[in-house]
């Protein structure tokens, strides 16, 4: 297979995936693998989707795993939407946990300011914790982005035009950045 091309290799990985479906325990663990093979030999510079844990809740779960079958399906302007919801989901949840009190129906951005500035595990400290701070408050500005974006240029609602493959990937590595790194943080 290493003779044909990227795209050519991208194509029989994704026929064997659907030759033979992750349908029993063995299959699927090697299914991350096999995609991030696929979209490497594509060109898509992905940030890994979140791995799902116990202390998410099942419509967290469920909405990483729509947003990698819409990646894959659809493209990554249909994942836009479920990723948003996997992150917002998940923080007000890591905020519950915490103890964090949340205003009734807190937006994505709202959620993830309380998480930051209440959770104690989310207080940067050593040498850089000014730059890294700034980086968290900029990021900020990414979630009210993503937010804007999920409403006015995915399918989450009646939108005359949506974003293109590349400005999707960005959006979607963005939560998927903040995800892991409020995960590695809270969950350590």
């Amino acid at each position: 297979m290493t003779q044909q091309s990227p795209d050519r290799q991208a194509k029989i990985l994704r026929g064997v995936l659907e030759k033979y479906p992750a349908n029993n325990e063995s299959r699927r663990k090697f299914l991350p693998t096999i995609e991030a093979w696929v979209r490497q030999l594509e060109g898509a510079p992905v940030v890994d989707s979140p791995k799902a844990i116990e202390s998410m809740s099942a419509v967290v779960r469920q909405a990483l795993v729509d947003a990698e079958n819409l990646i894959r399906t659809s493209g990554p302007a249909s994942a836009v939407d479920r990723v948003h919801t996997a992150l917002h989901g998940h923080v007000k949840a890591l905020c519950d946990a915490a103890g964090i009190a949340l205003p009734d129906r807190p937006t994505l951005q709202v959620a993830v300011k309380r998480l930051r500035e209440n959770h104690p595990l989310l207080v940067p400290t050593g040498e850089r914790a000014g730059e890294v701070s700034r980086i968290l408050y900029s990021m900020a500005a990414t979630l009210d982005a993503l937010t804007t974006l999920r409403n006015n240029a995915t399918a989450a609602h009646p939108n005359e035009s949506l974003l293109g493959d590349h400005e999707a990937l960005l959006a979607i590595n963005s939560a998927r950045t903040v995800f892991a790194y409020l995960d590695s943080k809270v969950q350590a």
